[in-house]
């Protein structure tokens, strides 16, 4: 008989072989994990049913796992039979991308206006299956349940994430067009020779590069196609390609050649710079939203220069002893969380713009993306001469 209540249910799940002396197996340790997992959310209620199926997978052979839920595979993330919990009225949109084009900035805008649920965290990277490093998310579940648990069906007309990887991704688009046809995109546009030493410089801090110095990685281009020079912390090999990641030309047109012109829509990051009040308002008229009067847009995310790359990751991924005792301090203080690495990761980096490019960079760049931006010129039909060299 089906547990009627949060405390029997949760009994039920822990006295599952509780008899047994001998250690747990990889499943009980599963099963441990899940139940710890849906505690935790306060959701037990709602999800009875589908755990109590997902805890006799678990219990089974591994064989059975594989056959019964084939969304633990990170290969198979959209078999799950888990739907999307969202309103069947509410749209659906994607901030697609480029990096160090806007996106941040747009997305906490977007984000402020009432009708709107957007992700958290800003980039799930879930339908991105040919970039696994980025991918935040890896379930169905994970995805719509926790980035997006703060939709209201009763508030929400309107519900997007920002994966700035997703023009990129050869899988993202077509993958999202299967399960939300009706989605919108937006993709947001930068000259690729400010565009790619910022993205440098955000990856240098994020720890993905490990060469601070940006004509050096740019001259390394060729060398990590290879898979070489590769930085040990690099979540994604291909993104350090740095002349491949900026053919806005090439994904822009892959872009166009699967969705409608009337579910997409292309910002060039200057226009947004220059005005950001008229671009958030063709964004929001282009959701089908009326316009919250936002006129406060401040700057979001900016170029920051990291002091020491040495201490900042250990500011990331410092050593288990110094969080085993950060965690004891929280549970003594009763605190969320203490904000003591944020600190320290804000005093190793500050805001500041990327070295003026030399005129031997500035010209193999141009050679690089030339052709690619006469290429965005004809899809945007717009002018962009002065992207491309003098």
């Amino acid at each position: 008989m089906r547990p009627t209540s949060f405390s029997s249910f949760a009994q039920a799940l822990t006295s599952v072989d509780a008899t047994r002396s001998a250690p747990p197996t990889p499943s009980e340790l599963i099963t441990n994990r899940i139940l710890i997992y849906f505690t935790s959310r306060c959701r037990i209620e709602a999800l009875k049913a589908s755990l109590v199926t997902s805890l006799k997978c678990i219990l089974a052979e591994p064989a059975t796992i594989e056959r019964e839920l084939p969304s633990l595979s990170m290969q198979a993330p959209f078999t799950t039979s888990c739907p999307p919990k969202f309103a069947e009225n509410t749209q659906v949109f994607f901030l697609i991308g480029a990096p160090r084009c806007g996106t941040t900035a747009l997305s906490q805008y977007l984000r402020a206006h009432r009708l709107i649920c957007f992700s958290e965290p800003k980039e799930p990277h879930f339908y991105a299956t040919d970039l696994p490093g980025m991918r935040f998310a890896k379930t169905e579940f994970e995805y719509y349940e926790n980035c997006f648990s703060s939709y209201n069906p009763h508030q929400h007309r309107v519900v997007g994430e920002g994966s700035v990887w997703y023009l990129f991704s050869r899988e993202a688009i077509p993958q999202i067009l299967t399960r939300h046809p009706a989605a919108k995109f937006i993709a947001m546009v930068r000259n690729p020779l400010e565009m790619v030493p910022s993205f440098h410089q955000k990856a240098f801090e994020s720890l993905d590069e490990d060469v601070a110095h940006f004509p050096t990685a740019w001259e390394l281009r060729s060398c990590r196609r290879q898979g070489k020079r590769i930085p040990p912390q690099c979540r994604e090999p291909s993104l350090l390609d740095y002349g491949n990641v900026a053919r806005l030309g090439e994904q822009i047109e892959r872009f166009f050649a699967l969705v409608p012109g009337d579910q997409r829509l292309v910002i060039v990051y200057d226009d947004f710079a220059r005005n950001p009040r008229q671009t958030y308002q063709e964004t929001i008229k282009f959701l089908g939203l009326p316009d919250d009067d936002r006129v406060d847009f401040p700057k979001i995310n900016q170029n920051r220069r990291v002091y020491s790359q040495r201490l900042l990751q250990w500011a990331w991924q410092p050593p288990a002893v110094l969080r085993n005792i950060a965690e004891r301090l929280r549970q003594l203080l009763k605190l969320k969380r203490l904000g003591v690495l944020p600190k320290i990761r804000s005093i190793l980096v500050k805001n500041s713009h990327p070295a003026p490019l030399s005129d031997d960079i500035r010209k193999s760049m141009h050679e690089e993306y030339d052709k690619d931006i006469e290429l965005l010129e004809r899809l945007l039909q717009r002018d962009l001469s002065n992207w491309r060299n003098p």
